[in-house]
């Protein structure tokens, strides 16, 4: 067999009739373009493998990819749609914890994982979370970013209406209903603003946001949703006969000031 020596490869003439075969050699920046993938993703997966192991270590993996790491970035990309004991992603967990700048991250960086629409094991999304623990800015970010997500052509509820109204498991409460219950005016009114058709389905009490908020006497919440909401219902837990109206006068027979 023939062998000769090329600049960048080796040429081989196996069976001596003239007729080389020519292999390439790999050039030094190829094969240090190797090296370092092989050594970034070392690090990827070191770094993701401490994020499961030590919940702590998400922290500081989040201030580093908002800096730009890429390191970091990649790990929580592969972070993003795990779920942890309870189901949830990183969007519940950090939505919960009311990280307003983690969660403007991971709906930009991650839009492609579809994490909005994810639910836990109650049937809730992010958005419950952040409404029950009154983080207004989540809320906000939230819903901003619902509304730039594509709607089905055949489908009238915009995906962002389906992200509002969809009620959890352990009372039949959507969002707007958390957000009542714990007389969150501001929240409140990030809700109605952005679902203003909505006439709200009632929990498995058979109580509307509305008449949550009239028999709590929440007035400031009862003027938010009668301005903002376009097809209202007004009816309680016994249709025809106690709603909303009933629920407010016996705030006022009992002198409460509304």
């Amino acid at each position: 067999m023939q062998i000769r020596i090329a600049l960048d490869g080796i040429e081989t003439d196996p069976t001596g009739d003239g007729k080389f075969s020519r292999f390439v050699l790999p050039s030094r920046r190829m094969r240090k373009d190797v090296i370092l993938d092989r050594q970034a993703k070392l690090m990827i997966h070191e770094k993701y493998t401490g994020i499961k192991e030590d919940p702590d270590v998400i922290a500081n993996c989040f201030a580093d990819a908002i800096a730009g790491d890429p390191i970091s970035k990649a790990a929580l990309r592969m972070k993003a749609d795990k779920l942890n004991e309870s189901g949830e992603t990183i969007l519940h967990v950090e939505s919960k914890k009311g990280d307003i700048e983690n969660v403007r991250f991971i709906v930009s960086e991650f839009a492609n994982k579809s994490l909005l629409g994810k639910l836990d094991r109650s049937k809730q999304t992010a958005l419950h979370l952040a409404a029950q623990h009154g983080h207004t800015q989540v809320v906000e970010t939230l819903i901003d970013a619902a509304r730039l997500l594509p709607n089905d052509a055949h489908n009238q509820v915009t995906f962002l209406q389906d992200f509002i109204r969809q009620a959890n498991v352990q009372n039949g409460n959507t969002t707007l209903h958390l957000a009542v219950l714990y007389d969150n005016v501001a929240i409140v009114k990030l809700l109605v603003e952005a679902d203003s058709n909505d006439s709200h389905v009632e929990n498995d009490e058979g109580k509307t946001p509305i008449y949550i908020a009239a028999e709590n006497g929440y007035k400031d919440i009862v003027k938010v949703i009668c301005t903002a909401c376009t097809s209202l219902s007004l009816d309680g837990p016994s249709t025809g006969r106690t709603t909303a109206l009933h629920a407010l006068m016996l705030n006022i027979d009992q002198g409460m000031d509304i």
